[in-house]
């Protein structure tokens, strides 16, 4: 897939995004079969977090289709033609970027503590 990349080895603090954990795109429109099988079989995606305008995504639909596994959340950080900045909106409606990812992708204190064991190395 186009723009599409690991982001294994990057620093996250004091340690490191561990291979095949965290990928990114540019969009997954585009995604043929195989784009999809890799992801699945090679990367077991299991979440896709799209921070695309909605417009952008209601033009270009992420084919979830394609990865029956996964779940969509929609976390548009960029500020739509005319539209509030994603800020804004999280910040009026949950008070706080980290009480929007809890409510929106159910990450408590706990979970927070095991996604960082599963893709940051210590």
């Amino acid at each position: 897939m186009h723009n599409s990349r690991d982001l294994g080895g990057l620093p996250a603090g004091d340690a490191h995004i561990l291979p095949r954990r965290l990928l990114r795109s540019g969009m997954l429109g585009p995604a043929t079969t195989k784009d999809a099988r890799v992801l699945r079989d090679v990367y077991d995606v299991r979440l896709v977090i799209d921070l695309r305008t909605d417009e952008e995504a209601e033009r270009w639909p992420d084919p979830m289709e394609l990865l029956p596994e996964a779940r969509l959340v929609r976390l548009p950080v960029f500020r739509a033609p005319g539209g509030r900045d994603a800020q804004e909106a999280i910040d009026k409606a949950y008070g706080s970027l980290d009480a929007y990812l809890a409510d929106t992708l159910g990450v408590d204190e706990a979970a927070r503590s095991e996604l960082r064991r599963k893709f940051v190395s210590a």
